[in-house]
């Protein structure tokens, strides 16, 4: 390592600071939503998670019912 006393010599090159851009960047447009009776892309989330607890309770008794039905006596 070396050792500096008193100025730390220059630095040539690299730096830490970010170089201002010279235009800010452009956002694109937003997508015109639809709304939920035609099924756009804007609608649909409440039938998604009606969906997935449909699902998960299908699949609930499903577990629930192979389970009685192996541990039940032959």
């Amino acid at each position: 390592m070396e050792e500096f006393k008193g100025e730390q010599p220059k630095q040539s090159g690299l730096s830490w600071s970010t170089p201002v851009p010279s235009t800010p960047p452009v956002k694109p447009p937003l997508p015109a939503k639809m709304s939920p009776v035609t099924g756009g892309a804007g609608g649909g989330s409440n039938a998604k998670y009606a969906g997935m607890i449909i699902i998960g309770v299908v699949a609930g008794i499903l577990v629930a019912w192979g389970y009685t039905a192996w541990r039940a006596p032959a």
